[in-house]
């Protein structure tokens, strides 16, 4: 591959945006003075400074003297922030999830966190898994498309054919249209992980491979050949046509719930996942529970209870919700429906237009759950005079992190460390498909590149997660864990956990089987507020100041957003970002580029081997054009339908441009 360096004359980018509007996402100035570091808040460090701890409630076993000694004893180490989970256990306890006595112990809490200078938090529903209960009915809960077949032989004259209602779950089912196309005799694996790519399958891959083999002429159809039924069916499911001349597979298209719930949660936290493309069923679920935790905090809400969160995403798939096809369309440029048949394994117009409508799929679930979950929450948060933290999706056909962090207040991230092993430093691993196993140095912390780049005072990682917990662990074990950890990017650590203590037995609850225990319960902890303070000066000093990024790496723009390809020299940091960032969040003052985050970087690397879509060309051309430092590589592969012929030849017009024709003149 060839590469290319472009160094233009030197010049101010006018960006269209407002100075509010490039600043939105942004809470903290590393050019603020009060940002500073100060010797007598390192001697001491209060506030953000101070470790959180995720407080896990196990299956209502909770006790009004079991949160006073807690959280006493919390502040006493000096932590900062417990936040709540509720989980399930195998002992069922007396306070039960979302009962009355369920808010008056979070009432309790806010109230002893107020007297003891601390702040709670709490995740957005019961279990860790990710955002349900019993008060999201089907209509409001992550949707699936799901359909049913008749095959029919068409010859001029009117037909009328029964279609069974297709499967569905918790007895709802709703009709979008019926579909006809010719039929063809399509070998099996023709489009490879077409139900992953389709968001019909969980996927946790990072990219999905390229496929280049051709498909006979045979086994294609034209989305023109496709042809669309509204409101055609009979109550009783019958669809009356007149089709031409042929065999013809007739589709009944509709859609039900995913069925997935909450989890691992209570009996009476259980519930339906809401549907993460729809804003409206997002606010019902906040104000379900988060809502009434504010209301029950009262004056609380906003000084000591200030965070809600959304752990990792375990919800599964979801590839509809009322209206996106409309909503395909108009981020896309054209019609959804007629490229229905991809779905079911038929290839539409060739091989590569049939996967890159895929990938254009996936660009728009990835953008609605981004526009209606994840930004709605941080809303919503906002509202409620709360703090949104967040880990992000892993997920094939919504993963774009440094989207998702954007929206968050505290972007967060995991790292898992193994059992301990005596005489040894815990094995680190990130614990996601991106680098499954990878030791930690091997891997670009998402998380910590988004609050660098859009200027997030915290970033925090919940740490020392373990596959089994247990009360071996010590600060002997456990420091060298959290030095890797903070070294690596982030600044605040999340504690997993510190399990609620609702009684006085030892050696005391810790939550099923999961995290590193970390209680008042150990016997090492009346001797720990100097390995804790330790930790709390090391995270003052991290939240302090600009880190020292120079590079941008440019390592994605498509979904999944996974891979980072580019290397870099141990002693180099890069941040890296989407090509929604340089769209829409870069400028260039004095030949360098310039972020939200006031972070001033020397060079945006371009990684090999991806996909820039013709906007974020433009976007590069205009920033070279203003002064910036690019070096990137001739892009060999276009990956959109959107904007047809006329998008392409534009963009190869600028990949030209920005990185040099490969073609013979």
């Amino acid at each position: 591959m060839r590469t290319r360096l472009l160094l233009p004359a030197l010049s101010l980018l006018l960006t269209a945006c407002t100075e509010d509007e490039f600043y939105r996402y942004t809470n903290y100035n590393p050019d603020d003075a009060a940002n500073a570091p100060r010797i007598e808040e390192f001697a001491a460090p209060k506030g953000n400074a101070r470790l959180q701890t995720w407080w896990h409630w196990i299956n209502g076993n909770v006790s009004k003297e079991g949160i006073r000694r807690d959280l006493d004893e919390m502040a006493d180490k000096g932590y900062g922030t417990a936040v709540i989970f509720s989980l399930e256990g195998s002992i069922e306890g007396p306070v039960r999830f979302g009962s009355p006595a369920w808010y008056d112990a979070f009432a309790y809490a806010a109230e002893i966190a107020a007297k003891n200078g601390m702040e709670i938090g709490a995740h957005n529903c019961d279990g860790w898994n990710e955002a349900g209960g019993p008060w999201n009915s089907p209509e409001n809960s992550m949707k699936a498309l799901t359909w049913s077949f008749a095959e029919a032989t068409g010859n001029g004259t009117r037909q009328r054919i029964r279609l069974e209602q297709p499967e569905s779950k918790r007895d709802f089912y709703r009709d979008i249209a019926v579909l006809a196309w010719p039929s063809r005799e399509v070998p099996e694996g023709t489009i490879e992980r077409f139900r992953e790519k389709s968001a019909q399958l969980r996927s946790w891959m990072e990219e999905f491979p390229e496929d280049d083999r051709p498909i006979p002429a045979e086994a294609l159809i034209r989305p023109d050949e496709v042809r669309i039924f509204r409101d055609s069916l009979s109550d009783d499911g019958v669809f009356a046509w007149q089709g031409p001349q042929g065999r013809w597979k007739i589709m009944r298209l509709g859609y039900t719930t995913t069925g997935k719930v909450n989890g691992p949660g209570t009996r009476e936290g259980t519930g339906l996942e809401v549907d993460k493309m729809n804003a409206a069923a997002l606010d019902l679920h906040f104000a379900s529970y988060i809502g009434k935790l504010a209301e029950a905090a009262g004056e609380n809400t906003g000084k000591s209870f200030t965070v809600v969160s959304t752990d990792s995403w375990e919800c599964e798939h979801q590839n509809w919700a009322e209206g996106f096809d409309e909503e395909f369309a108009a981020l896309n440029g054209y019609d959804f429906l007629p490229w229905i048949p991809v779905f079911t394994g038929q290839p539409v117009g060739s091989r590569e237009a049939t996967e890159n409508f895929l990938k254009d799929f996936r660009r728009t679930t990835s953008h609605l759950i981004n526009r209606n979950f994840y930004a709605r929450f941080a809303e919503l948060a906002h509202r409620t005079g709360l703090r949104y933290e967040t880990e992000p999706s892993w997920d094939s056909y919504v993963m774009n992190q440094a989207s998702t962090f954007r929206y968050a207040d505290i972007p967060q991230d995991e790292i898992w460390a193994q059992p301990r092993e005596v005489g040894r430093i815990r094995t680190l691993t990130t614990e996601n498909p991106v680098w499954p196993n990878e030791p930690l140095s091997a891997v670009f912390p998402t998380a910590p590149s988004a609050a660098h780049f859009y200027g997030k005072e915290l970033v925090s990682c919940e740490a020392l997660t373990s596959w089994t917990g247990n009360w071996a662990d010590s600060p002997a074990d456990m420091k060298e864990t959290c030095n890797r950890i903070l070294l690596s990017g982030y600044n605040a650590l999340v504690f997993h956990t510190f399990a609620h203590q609702p009684d006085e037995r030892c050696p005391g609850w810790q939550m099923e089987p999961f995290g590193s225990a970390i209680n008042r319960k150990l016997t090492w902890w009346p001797l720990s507020k100097p390995f804790f303070t330790y930790l709390t000066r090391i995270q003052y000093m991290l939240q302090k100041g600009r880190p020292d990024a120079r590079i941008l790496a440019l390592y994605a723009d498509a979904i999944p957003a996974g891979k980072v390809r580019q290397e870099f020299p141990d002693a180099v940091i890069a941040d890296i970002i989407t090509g929604e960032s340089v769209r829409d969040w870069l400028r260039v003052e004095r030949g360098r580029l310039v972020s939200p985050g006031r972070m001033r970087y020397d060079l945006l690397a371009v990684s090999p081997d991806i996909f820039l879509r013709p906007e974020t060309l433009h976007a590069l051309k205009k920033l070279v054009e203003e002064g910036a430092c690019i070096s990137g590589y001739y892009l060999r592969r276009y990956a959109t339908n959107a904007g047809g012929a006329e998008a392409r030849a534009e963009w190869e017009q600028l990949n030209d441009e920005l990185f040099g024709s490969t073609r013979k003149s």
